[in-house]
């Protein structure tokens, strides 16, 4: 007996984007990003002190913090890695 699954494709799906995580190998730029990111995170987690909030809120939050400091600081890696084949 085979079964055919079909694909239930999700509304409002985003690109991910890549980043250029080699820039933090330079301890300026990653002192920066942790001090950044840091202060990201001690905002969010004061807004939620004090609410009812729910796993998928505050997972949200986070994801949103992560992606916002890095979309700052770290710069989007070239999608541009495919071969190009010569005739």
């Amino acid at each position: 007996m085979k079964f055919k699954l079909k694909k239930h494709w999700t509304m409002g799906r985003t690109i991910s984007q890549n980043f250029n995580t080699a820039f933090l190998q330079d301890t300026n730029k990653l002192n920066k990003f942790k001090i950044v990111l840091s202060n990201k995170f001690q905002a969010f987690h004061d807004l939620l002190n004090g609410e009812g909030t729910t796993v998928e809120s505050n997972w949200k939050g986070i994801k949103e913090a992560i992606t916002s400091t890095t979309t700052q600081l770290a710069p989007i890696q070239s999608q541009l890695t495919e071969k190009i084949w010569k005739m």
